[in-house]
């Protein structure tokens, strides 16, 4: 099957070049601004048998319906997610094939709805172009495109609050400031060196355990389902309505049981954590049964991430009820974003 997905993967993607040398920090950011740039302006070029729907938004990919950015990223970001539950480790290129693929599904469906089969030959061209630049940007980008993509929509809608709408301008600081410091909190393990007694250290295990991935898995999955099939759109309401009854017991649900199954795909259980540290030469001090430490260390993140389920889904619901100048989404990738890659001004 390896092998199989590699023949398709050359078919289908563009032989760049290998990177034989380290980019700088400044070029991958200057890939990545090009790209964002492009992508904006193809987002406004409508689509043969297309609307452009100014209002029709996505929270956790890229896309503006009716232009070439019709699918934009949500068919790649979706089989990113999908690809490790149907593919081994080693098939590195299957979230290519597989996004490329829903790509053409979606484009071929969006053309028999709206009887514009031109139209669909535009959305998989843009869609293999998407593809190039995801590959291309893979090694020589800052950011992912989809990432980057949502940072540049989300900025420009916070933006326009200032002067639109200031209350949900600083309502959205007020969460942002919220979120960061919920992101701070952490459990500390104290721990040993096996040969040098006196080097100790402390391993922080932080309470938002899965940090956001939860709740932008369960975003991505419903809003590509609601893409598939409009009503399955109710499920992530904007604002509350009587959907909402339904909607928000579901989402809850489906944090949980994503939550709950975020360590062991991660390979990040209780077992995983003291295994890594024995390679590393460190022991949790004091103890010696190593059965001890695993349901030991699994209790604490059992704790961490059932408190990482609770501060979602409330500020989820605080965001559905007092609604910020970006989807509260949205805003985890934001943040995440930021704490992954700090502002660095040694750019140049």
């Amino acid at each position: 099957m390896s092998l199989d997905l590699e023949y398709i993967s050359d078919a289908i993607s563009y032989p760049f070049p290998k990177v034989t040398q380290k980019i700088s920090e400044r070029q991958k950011y200057f890939n990545t601004t090009v790209f964002v740039v492009l992508a904006l302006i193809a987002s406004e070029i409508p689509i043969f048998g297309g609307i452009r729907q100014v209002n029709s938004y996505s929270e956790v990919t890229f896309k503006v319906s009716g232009t070439l950015m019709q699918l934009g990223t949500q068919p790649f970001v979706f089989a990113s997610m999908a690809a490790p539950f149907l593919f081994d480790k080693a098939e590195k290129h299957s979230s290519d094939i597989l996004g490329l693929i829903l790509s053409v599904f979606m484009a071929a469906q969006w053309a028999y709805q709206n009887s514009s089969w031109l139209g669909g030959l535009q959305l998989c061209g843009a869609a293999w172009v998407l593809l190039q630049a995801e590959i291309y940007l893979r090694d020589r980008g800052a950011i992912s495109p989809s990432t980057a993509l949502i940072f540049a929509n989300a900025s420009r809608s916070l933006l326009l609050s200032v002067f639109v709408s200031p209350l949900a301008f600083i309502w959205t600081l007020i969460l942002i400031v919220v979120v960061a410091w919920i992101e701070t909190l952490n459990v500390s393990v104290p721990l040993t060196h096996t040969k040098y007694r006196h080097q100790s250290t402390g391993m922080e295990l932080s309470v938002m355990y899965n940090s956001t991935t939860a709740l932008i898995m369960y975003y991505t999955l419903m809003e590509t389902v609601g893409t598939w099939y409009t009503p399955a759109a109710v499920l992530l309401p904007r604002m509350v309505t009587m959907h909402t009854l339904i909607a928000a017991p579901c989402l809850y649900l489906g944090v949980y049981l994503i939550n709950n199954r975020l360590a062991g795909i991660n390979e990040q259980t209780g077992r995983d954590l003291v295994e890594k540290w024995k390679e590393q030469k460190y022991t949790i001090k004091g103890w010696r049964d190593p059965k001890r430490m695993y349901r030991y260390i699994q209790n604490i993140i059992d704790r961490n991430v059932h408190w990482n389920t609770v501060f979602i889904c409330v500020l989820w619901t605080l965001a559905l009820l007092f609604r910020p100048a970006v989807g509260i989404t949205t805003l985890f990738i934001l943040i995440g974003t930021i704490k992954r890659h700090p502002p660095s001004w040694k750019l140049y």
